[in-house]
């Protein structure tokens, strides 16, 4: 066992997350969490880092923010020297602003990446977007999660929890339990539902079985 365990070890590294090592195996992903688990207890170490990140910006990211900056401080001393706009209303982006951006999925497609053209005077925006891919600029906000939910048959859907849905997670409350109850009494008839929440990436249990 302790040799099958292994290659679940080295599935998760290679996959990335634990969901997609159990796919591979053709588990679920709390089969492939528990083996993880147990083997972390029998070496008294953990093997993978479970904490939830906020959006920070990769070393890549941090310096196409700063030539974007640049290019924005740029475009904007030549339409006001060349006296075709005013900026009395417009800012010129900081850091901490294309941040604030990507905290709230402003201009963030669906594929988590972000695109955002800022203004640079008044009526002018900035010659090219700014533009930053989730994972190779930037790492996500979101935290991807499995939530189950057993009664007569066992339903399980994946949700993107926010920074405040996990603190909501963490007080003991769901945050998808409206969204649950719908998909429960839809394939269950209405009845009240036990249900476990799960770090997909991680395979931390955030919520066990009530």
């Amino acid at each position: 066992m302790f040799k099958q365990v292994i290659y679940y070890f080295i599935a998760v590294v290679e996959q990335g997350s634990f969901s997609k090592a159990a796919k591979k195996f053709y588990l679920s992903q709390s089969a492939i969490s528990q083996q993880i688990t147990k083997l972390e207890n029998d070496l008294g170490f953990s093997l993978f880092d479970r904490r939830t990140y906020y959006p920070t910006l990769t070393e890549e990211g941090k310096r196409k923010v700063a030539v974007f900056i640049k290019e924005c401080e740029a475009k904007r001393k030549e339409i006001l020297d060349a006296g075709l706009d005013t900026a009395e209303d417009t800012q010129i982006p900081t850091e901490a602003d294309i941040l604030s951006d990507l905290n709230n999925g402003v201009e963030v497609d669906e594929d988590g990446d972000y695109y955002n053209a800022w203004g640079v005077t008044d009526n002018y925006c900035s010659d090219r977007a700014c533009e930053l891919a989730i994972g190779e600029d930037f790492v996500s906000n979101t935290t991807r999660v499995q939530v189950t939910l057993r009664k007569t048959i066992e339903v399980t859907e994946y949700f993107d929890a926010t920074p405040e849905d996990l603190e909501m997670i963490e007080r003991g409350e769901n945050p998808f339990f409206g969204k649950m109850e719908d998909i429960c009494n839809e394939q269950c008839g209405k009845t009240e539902f036990d249900y476990q929440i799960v770090d997909e990436d991680t395979g931390k249990t955030l919520v066990d079985w009530d």
